[in-house]
């Protein structure tokens, strides 16, 4: 009773109950149209990172190259790079199409989320990567990229850093309990 949630809300967060039936289709649609260039669609979204958050280059140190001047050098490890753009990208791809079972899913995101918190993620950071995801989906989509289409793909990002930051928080929270 009350406002204290059950183990069943937390079943009820489903990525489908966020979207619309034709968001749901938006994205279930675009995905197909890019299934094959998630891999290139990751790395436009992490090069466009990198140039436009010059401070989260620090987070990435296996793939980023960093000068004195705290520059993003050519040298990237572009093998790293394209194993964590790839992993990213699938997992939006694995969301959108578990979006009707996507509370087991909710549990690896958060699972994710954890393991971002041992890196240092901050929850801010993940927000941060909306408007290079944003770019990069319009460079891959191009016409079909609508203001429709981009309005979906930002609610299954969001919903995504949603689940990450609530790992990340444990993850912090479970720290904090080891250091006591």
């Amino acid at each position: 009773m009350g406002n204290t949630n059950t183990v069943a809300d937390t079943k009820k967060d489903t990525l489908a109950a966020h979207l619309s039936t034709r968001q749901r289709l938006l994205v279930q649609d675009t995905l197909e149209l890019m299934k094959d260039d998630l891999s290139d669609l990751g790395i436009i979204v992490f090069k466009r990172f990198f140039e436009t958050e010059p401070s989260v280059k620090k987070v990435f140190p296996k793939i980023v190259k960093i000068n004195d001047s705290n520059e993003l050098e050519l040298d990237m490890d572009m093998e790293v790079l394209s194993r964590h753009a790839s992993n990213v990208m699938h997992s939006l791809g694995a969301a959108v199409e578990s979006l009707d079972h996507s509370e087991f899913f909710n549990g690896i995101v958060e699972n994710i989320g954890r393991s971002h918190g041992q890196r240092k993620i901050k929850p801010k950071m993940l927000e941060l990567l909306w408007p290079s995801l944003n770019y990069g989906l319009k460079q891959v989509l191009r016409d079909t990229y609508t203001k429709e289409v981009a309005a979906a793909w930002k609610k299954v990002y969001f919903y995504l850093c949603k689940h990450m930051r609530q790992g990340i928080q444990e993850y912090h929270a479970q720290d904090k309990q080891a250091i006591k």
